[in-house]
């Protein structure tokens, strides 16, 4: 009996220390990041948790490229990559009015290994 209590009280601290926290202290998909001046941008930027909502994103990834970042949206049930990507200040990105070579990067630095990780939801 004291084998089962202890391998019980030692499973829930495993499970407890392996659970990534929000800055409220709870359970949260939000990332202790710096990007757009903001500390925890997904969560204290309001133009972006908004979108966050709006469009029930999945992940939330910024790069900086050419001393600007870029911020995507994406959800797995969409069928492209790149389609949601704003600035700092809210503003929608045309990638159409950007170079090729220009596209290529900022997608290629977005979806890296590493991006910056602003908020993904846990699925």
């Amino acid at each position: 009996m004291k084998q089962l209590f202890t391998g019980l009280i030692l499973m829930n601290l495993v499970t407890i220390s392996c659970q990534r926290k929000d800055n409220d202290g709870g359970i949260g998909p939000y990332t202790t990041t710096m990007a757009c001046g903001a500390l925890n941008p997904a969560q204290n930027l309001p133009w972006l948790r908004s979108v966050i909502s709006q469009f029930n994103a999945d992940i939330v990834r910024a790069a900086t490229y050419k001393g600007e970042t870029y911020i995507d949206l994406y959800a797995y049930h969409w069928s492209c990559m790149g389609c949601h990507i704003y600035r700092c200040d809210g503003s929608s990105v045309d990638m159409s009015q950007l170079s090729s070579a220009d596209r290529e990067e900022i997608m290629s630095r977005l979806w890296s290994q590493e991006p910056y990780v602003l908020y993904k939801r846990s699925l």
